[in-house]
């Protein structure tokens, strides 16, 4: 009753789960709060890869008794893991500890005093001309449809989801151009780009010519421009 008065109950302490699994580790606390994730398919498979790594290290841990320490263990016992890797892990734990803050499940969050790890990102190192032939070269023995697809992506510099998510309604042949302003991700449909803004982008002799070997493929048969030859979707 006191804890109750004073806002510190824990429900899951005084009564467990009836599979057994104590209600109250860390795995149990994850396995609640992936259930309640609202967001893009891409996002949302980082926040189930994060969560992954935590019920292996400390999943075990009672949530109420999780501290700053435990998770600096679990990242010294994976010292291979890139910076990079380590704040995304990091973040997610945070954002779900917070949740469990706000729900009043525990006090503080013990993630939000784990420091950001220093992240340098490597030098680009861009496929010079002859390397992006011989790729487009490579994948036109196998596929006549792989090759166009690389070679618009060559010379147009789209990324992934953009690509696979391209419509014949954002191309204008006569203008060379084409309007950037979602894709497809895991299947997902997405109504903006990666930065959130939309953008008009120049099609090149070579662009054109993979649209125009496309066009005859797919135009009639639906609205993406490029399809899996294998499935066609």
């Amino acid at each position: 009753k006191q804890k109750i008065r004073l806002g510190v109950f824990v429900f899951a302490e005084y009564f467990p789960d009836e599979s057994g699994q104590d209600a109250s580790s860390l795995s149990a606390y994850l396995d609640g709060w992936e259930a309640t994730l609202r967001a893009p398919a891409s996002t949302k498979a980082k926040y189930v890869s994060a969560a992954k790594f935590w019920r292996g290290h400390i999943g075990s841990k009672p949530l109420s008794a999780l501290k700053p320490s435990d998770i600096r263990k679990a990242l010294a016992d994976r010292a291979d893991l890139a910076g990079k890797t380590v704040n995304d892990y990091v973040s997610v734990l945070r954002l779900a500890l917070q949740a469990a803050v706000d729900d009043r499940l525990i006090q503080q969050n013990p993630a939000a005093a784990i420091e950001a790890t220093q992240a340098q990102a490597r030098p680009a190192d861009p496929f010079t001309t002859e390397e992006a032939e011989a790729i487009i070269a490579k994948l036109r023995e196998r596929c006549e449809e792989d090759g166009d697809l690389a070679e618009f992506r060559f010379f147009t510099g789209l990324r992934t989801g953009e690509l696979i998510g391209l419509r014949w309604s954002h191309i204008d042949l006569r203008r060379k151009s084409m309007t950037i302003e979602g894709g497809r991700v895991r299947g997902e449909e997405r109504d903006s780009t990666k930065t959130g803004k939309a953008r008009n982008v120049d099609l090149n002799s070579r662009a054109i010519a993979a649209l125009t070997r496309q066009r005859a493929r797919t135009q009639a048969a639906g609205d993406h421009v490029f399809l899996n030859p294998r499935t066609g979707l």
